[in-house]
C-alpha cells in the first residue's frame, strides 16, 4: 500500500482524564484551518473519544481496494487482524488482493478520522477487551491500512500511560515528533515525567508540553485563578530541555451555545464538536494552539519515506 502521510505527531498523556483527546482534536482542527491536509486516528482502543468528540455515526467503515505501490516488512511477515466487520465492504476483498484493501477514514469538515469505534464486530457488547498483541496489530492496521491519501499531518491521539502499544507503532512507523498534555496537578505532572523519558528512551522527539486547564479566568474579577496551584510544567521543561509548552484554560460555556458550524440535532447528540469548537475558538485557546502550529510548522521537515520503517529481509 502506498502510505503517503508527511508527518506523524503523537498526542500522549501518562494521566487520563487531561484532555488529552480534546487537545488532540483541537490540533486537528487549527492545523486544517491553516490549509493543511490532516488525518487524526484514534488509538485509544479501549476508551475511545474521537467518535464523539466530532459528533460522528459509529456505522463501520467501508474497505476499499487501493492500488499498492509498496510493501511493508511487517505486512510480509505478519497475518493480518480480521477487520472486516462491515457489510459494506469492497467485492473484491480475496486474499490476493488484501495487501491492496484499505479502511476508508470518515471525514469532518476535509479532516480525515479513523477510529476503532467504526470497527465494531457485529456482537458488539459495548465494551472493548483485547489482549496486549491484538490491540498492538489492531492500531497498526488502522494507522497503516487506511486510506489517508495525501497527509501534511496524521495526528495519533495515544492511549494513556506507558502501555506496549507505542513501543509497537515505533518499531514500524516513524513518528516525527510527540506532544505531551498535562495538567497543572503533582500528580499529572509526575506522571508527565514518565511520559518525558519514555519518548526520550524511544528516541521521539518531544515537540511541545502542553498545560491543560491551566488556569481560570473569573468571569467577576477577571483574574486568573490557579485551580490546582502553582504550575510546575515550566520548571520540568526547563529540566528536560523542551524548548516549547503552551497553557491552555478552563473556558466555561452553556452548552446549549456551544452549537456551532452548522452542527445540531434534535437529541443533541451533534453538540459536542459544537462544544470542540466553541473550546478551540476562545481567543486564549486559539492563540495558544495557534503558536503550536506555528512552531511545529517550522520545526519539521516534511519526508514521506521516513514514515514507514522498512527492516531487512
Amino acid at each position: 500500500m502506498n502510505f503517503k502521510v508527511k508527518n506523524i505527531i503523537a498526542v500522549h498523556s501518562c494521566k487520563g482524564g487531561v484532555g488529552k483527546s480534546t487537545v488532540a482534536a483541537c490540533l486537528a482542527i487549527t492545523f486544517s484551518s491553516k490549509g493543511k491536509q490532516v488525518g487524526i486516528c484514534d488509538l485509544d482502543i479501549c476508551g475511545p473519544s474521537l467518535a464523539e468528540l466530532f459528533s460522528l455515526d459509529r456505522d463501520s467503515v467501508k474497505w476499499t481496494n487501493v492500488e499498492s505501490t509498496e510493501t511493508n516488512h511487517r505486512d510480509r511477515c505478519c497475518k493480518t487482524v480480521n477487520l472486516s466487520y462491515s457489510d459494506d465492504c469492497c467485492d473484491d476483498n480475496s486474499s490476493e488482493n488484501a495487501e491492496s484493501m484499505c479502511l476508508e477514514p470518515k471525514k469532518f469538515k476535509g479532516i480525515k478520522i479513523m477510529s476503532s469505534e467504526f470497527l465494531r464486530p457485529k456482537n458488539y457488547s459495548g465494551y472493548s477487551a483485547y489482549r496486549g498483541p491484538i490491540i498492538d496489530q489492531v492500531c497498526y492496521e488502522m494507522v497503516y491500512r487506511t486510506n489517508w491519501e495525501d497527509l501534511d499531518y496524521l495526528i495519533l491521539d495515544l492511549p494513556p500511560g506507558t502501555s506496549d502499544v507505542i513501543i509497537s507503532l515505533v518499531e514500524n512507523i516513524h513518528i516525527s515528533g510527540s506532544i505531551l498534555v498535562t495538567t497543572p496537578h503533582v500528580l499529572s505532572n509526575n506522571d508527565l515525567v514518565k511520559g518525558i523519558k519514555l519518548f526520550n528512551d524511544l528516541e521521539i522527539p518531544i515537540l511541545s508540553i502542553v498545560e491543560n486547564m491551566a488556569y481560570f479566568t473569573c468571569d467577576s474579577c477577571g483574574n486568573a485563578k490557579n485551580i490546582f496551584g502553582p504550575s510546575n510544567v515550566k520548571s520540568i521543561c526547563d529540566e528536560y530541555k523542551i524548548d516549547h509548552f503552551i497553557r491552555l484554560p478552563f473556558v466555561v460555556f452553556d452548552k446549549n451555545e456551544a452549537m456551532c458550524n452548522g452542527s445540531s440535532d434534535e437529541d443533541g447528540y451533534a453538540s459536542n464538536i459544537g462544544i470542540v469548537y466553541r473550546y478551540h475558538n476562545s481567543a486564549d485557546v486559539q492563540e495558544s494552539l495557534e503558536n503550536l502550529f506555528n512552531y511545529i510548522d517550522s520545526k519539521l521537515k516534511y519526508n514521506v519515506e521516513r514514515a514507514i520503517k522498512t527492516k531487512p529481509k
